[in-house]
């Protein structure tokens, strides 16, 4: 469903929309994630993943074509990236939980995985307007704090503040810790910053989704812990969070700067049914934009 929403924070149906195309890649594969970025230079949709037949890290491209329901895509052949002998001699095998970001500042696809022995690594990739490979980092692992030591949690990465990237990750070892850091992009080499706190006290269990607000340099967050979604706000020098609904599965949240409200989506499973209604918030920041009112 689509809509819009008002600076009232009401909603207004649009009346017709038109479906896209299912860009889905189909006939390969992969082990665990496959990790999908759009690179806004050249209008190509990338994925990257494991694959599970040699466990070597590839990408493929597409092009979308057409308009409206004719819409097409077709997927480029596989190339590769890094092989599993050469990941295995430079310690960052295997390529699991593979998650990438096309960074629109330094017009790099930014990869990111998580190795069995839970270190995080990431890579800055070139990729031409054919989809052909045009350069590659090397593998870099972020170093101290909690990045060696995981979860499942998928990492997630998003532009921020000062033309950097953040990457967030769970911390395994307690269980409850959301983390993050400042990425720093120069041509094919990736530099972090110190390693921060999104919140030490839940038991986060669902993907990290985020949002930039480029208009007031803030990132939108939203996870939920066992039984509540949860919102939040970072910001170069603080952090905000909430709990903001009960609810299942993934929330996520963005900001509309044409209505300049945040909005909170989530599935509601409060009344002791099997409706899981799909359900929306709407928020207004606080006057210094460090809190959200929903």
């Amino acid at each position: 469903a689509a809509c819009n929403i008002t600076s009232a924070g009401k909603v207004e149906a649009i009346t017709a929309s038109v479906a896209g195309v299912n860009f889905a890649v189909s006939g390969q594969d992969v082990y665990n994630y496959t990790a999908y970025s759009y690179d806004t230079e050249h209008d190509i949709i990338c994925c990257f993943f494991m694959d599970d037949s040699d466990e070597n890290l590839k990408y493929r491209t597409a092009v979308p074509s057409g308009t409206g329901t004719s819409q097409t895509v077709t997927w480029s052949g596989a190339t590769q990236l890094y092989s599993d002998s050469q990941a295995n001699s430079g310690g960052y095998s295997p390529f699991r939980y593979v998650s990438a970001y096309y960074d629109p500042v330094s017009k790099k696809h930014i990869v990111a995985w998580r190795t069995n022995s839970y270190g995080i690594w990431t890579l800055a990739v070139s990729i031409n307007s054919d989809g052909s490979h045009a350069g590659k980092g090397t593998p870099n692992k972020l170093d101290g704090g909690s990045s060696n030591s995981i979860g499942t949690l998928r990492i997630a990465m998003i532009q921020a503040w000062n033309s950097k990237v953040l990457i967030f990750y769970k911390n395994s070892t307690t269980n409850s810790t959301i983390k993050y850091r400042e990425l720093t992009i120069s041509d094919h080499s990736i530099t972090e910053g110190n390693e921060g706190d999104f919140s030490n006290t839940y038991n986060w269990q669902n993907p990290i989704n985020l949002w930039w607000d480029a208009d007031n340099e803030r990132v939108h967050i939203a996870t939920k812990d066992p039984n509540e979604s949860r919102s939040g706000l970072i910001w170069n020098g603080g952090t905000w969070g909430q709990q903001t609904a009960y609810g299942d599965i993934c929330p996520s949240q963005i900001y509309d700067p044409v209505s300049g409200k945040a909005l909170f989506f989530y599935v509601d499973n409060t009344d002791g049914g099997n409706n899981n209604d799909g359900r929306y918030k709407v928020g207004s920041y606080s006057s210094n934009k460090e809190s959200i009112s929903w």
